[in-house]
Order: C-alpha cells, then structure tokens, then sequence
C-alpha cells in the first residue's frame, strides 16, 4: 500500500516536486491545495487527483476523510509555520521547504511543535543530496585534509522576478532564500556548527527594490573553523555555481569545489576527482527518499528539523549581525 501525500503550495517550485512526489514508487498524491484555480485544476489533472481532493485551502485538504499520511509544504516560507503546525496538529509526517519559517521566533515554534511530535518532520534541504557534497564530506570525513581551519566560499548568481513577485519584497533576498543552501552544505561537509557570526549586508543600484541583496559574513565554527561567506543576488557577470566556490584548507591539506570537480592538495600531491553530471530533479528525489525512508524506519531524517534548526540560525543570526552591526552568537541563538 502506498503512503499518501497532501501537497500545499503548487508554484514553479511545488509543481516540481509534484513531479517528484508522484513519480515515486511508494507514494501517491491524495490531495492538493492551491487558491489559483486554474493550477488547482491543471496540477489535479496532470496529477490524477479527483476532485474530491482538489482544495483552495489546507485547511479543507487536512479533513479526516482525505486519509492522508504526510504533507508536503511548498508554499512561500512566510506561510511555512501556519502550514506545519496544521499539519502537525492532524498527526502528519511533514516535508517543508527550505528556509523553514519567516522569522526566528516562527522557527523556534515550529522547533517546539516537533519535538512534542513523534511525526518526521523533515526541512527539504536538498544542495547536500547531490553528488559534489557527498564527495566533499567524504574527504573531509576521510582526514585527507586533516582537520578543517579555514573555508571561503562565493556565491554570485543575479536574480531577477515580475514585477509583483513577492519575492522582490524581501530585505536579505540571498540570506532567507539561497544562503540556507549554502550554510547546510558547510555544516555537512565540515561537519562544525556554527557558534558566532559577524555580518555585514549593502545594496545596489541594481536592485533597488531588495536592501541587501549582497552579503559578506565571517562564522566561527565548532572545531576551530572559520567559514567566511560572500555572496549577491545582484550581478549578473562571473556568476558562480549554486553550490557556490569553495577553497577548504585543512592542518595537512586543501580541497577546492567548482561544481563538476573538486581538486585535493597536499603539498606538492593532488587529485582531482570529477562529480557526475545528474538531472535537474536528482537531489529533490533524493530528498524524498530520505524522507521516505525515515518514515519506514522510524528514525529521524537526515535534514530533521531539529538539525536543520543550527542552519536556519546562522541565516537569522546574520541579518541579526546586519542590523545591529555586532557580532551575535549563534550558539545563545539556539537556546532562546
């Protein structure tokens, strides 16, 4: 027997992942809610769902009779604490897009809800499912590099939306939407969570509409790391990958990370190992079927909230940082 899905949130990103939801062997969609009708019904059809399981509301879609097992969030991230705490609260699984919530008070609720549940609740952090991280962490976890010190990574890629797109209403665009990204791929190849953070966020004449959209910000890490991070949603030239450009320097060696190949140094020895090319989808399957698994054994996920939280708070601890322009811990972060 299949489990059965509710998916909220059906844009450019949720079609996707009903793509992937829909696609995969142990799951079906029971049902969708969207208010654009039109999605509601092209999405319904493109999916098989009757009907009776097409709603404009979550609240209508989580009624006992839709017999549903988990529920999938996709909506935009200011919606994400309203949609997990229902789905929560009807006994759900829940797999909730990155970032996880609108603000750091929103996760904190969230965080609490979860730990009072015995449901999977998973945060869709998908960059480190993908080929390059694994190899990543496995060199690092292997000790070729010895013991990470120190790591810089740049993030250039610009970002345009419609006009009318909430997304031009964001403060720190690169911060809530892409740098959740990046700071789960460090704390999962280094392994090191993040203690302090100093961050310094401008504008540009590019972008008006966005107050920050260019970030450059220093974390300390557990273990003795030091992680520094620039990155821009403004420029258009030299635009890097999505995982970013990494230079990993260790106490007996460094790793450099451009997308399709990561070169190791020691000394005068190095190897560099190519990461294969996969489809668009390959880390969103991935995901799902870690979040599937977690479901059929009965233990936390890979990206659980409760580890996903010390990602989400270097994000808020660095517009915390930009806004007072002060260094701030993330570690009394993670106790409030």
């Amino acid at each position: 027997m299949k489990y059965r899905m509710i998916q909220t949130g059906l844009g450019d990103f949720g079609r996707r992942w009903l793509d992937v939801v829909r696609a995969h062997r142990a799951w079906e969609i029971a049902a969708i809610a969207t208010r654009n009708e039109q999605t509601r019904q092209s999405c319904g059809d493109l999916a098989g769902v009757p009907d009776s399981g097409r709603f404009a509301t979550l609240a209508e879609a989580l009624h006992p009779d839709v017999g549903a097992d988990a529920l999938l969030v996709t909506t935009p991230h200011f919606r994400h604490t309203d949609d997990v705490l229902s789905g929560l609260e009807r006994g759900l699984h829940v797999l909730v897009e990155k970032p996880l919530a609108g603000s750091w008070e929103e996760c904190l609720r969230i965080r609490s809800a979860a730990l009072a549940s015995d449901r999977v609740v998973m945060v869709a952090e998908n960059y480190r499912f993908g080929e390059g991280a694994r190899i990543a962490r496995q060199i690092v976890a292997s000790g070729e590099i010895g013991v990470p010190e120190f790591l810089s990574m740049e993030y250039f890629v610009g970002h345009t939306f419609p006009d009318g797109d909430w997304r031009n209403e964001y403060a720190y665009p690169l911060l809530i939407e892409n740098a959740t990204h990046q700071f789960d791929l460090v704390r999962y190849v280094t392994g090191s969570d993040a203690t302090r953070v100093y961050c310094a966020a401008s504008g540009s004449q590019r972008t008006p509409h966005w107050k920050a959209p260019s970030v450059s910000a220093v974390f300390e890490m557990s273990g003795g790391l030091q992680f520094q991070f620039a990155g821009s949603w403004a420029y258009d030239e030299f635009i890097t990958p999505w995982e970013g450009v990494w230079r990993l320097h260790g106490s007996d060696g460094s790793m450099a990370w451009t997308q399709d190949a990561i070169e190791v140094r020691r000394g005068a020895e190095s190897r560099t190992i190519a990461v294969p090319s996969r489809p668009s989808d390959w880390t969103l399957t991935a995901t799902f079927d870690e979040f599937t698994a977690a479901i059929d054994e009965r233990r936390a996920p890979e990206t659980a909230l409760t580890d996903n939280i010390q990602t989400v708070a270097m994000v808020y601890a660095a517009i915390r940082s930009a806004e007072q322009r002060v260094p701030i811990s993330v570690a009394d972060m993670l106790l409030e």
